[in-house]
């Protein structure tokens, strides 16, 4: 069965059932990249690249955490309809 057929067949309000997998795997891997972005930052500081540092911080801030937040409210709008 292919994927265009599951959607058909699927409930037209909810489509969670189908992406619950490959939502846990994103939610893990934003997990890990927010690790290691918020510990770049920390290293660079720490070896004296200060300017880089506050460059990563200002990406995690303005870009990353942005991008996690419309990633959800995309979620809940398309795929779960509420």
């Amino acid at each position: 069965m292919k994927l265009k057929d599951l959607l058909k067949e699927a409930p037209k309000k909810d489509l969670d059932y189908l992406y619950k997998s490959n939502k846990k795997l994103i939610e893990k891997e934003f997990k890990d990249l927010d690790h290691y972005l918020k510990y770049m930052a920390k290293d660079l500081g720490k070896a004296g690249y200060k300017k880089e540092s506050i460059e990563f911080q200002r990406f995690y801030k303005k870009n990353w955490i942005e991008f996690k937040l419309k990633f959800e409210k995309l979620y809940k709008k398309v795929i779960r309809k509420k």
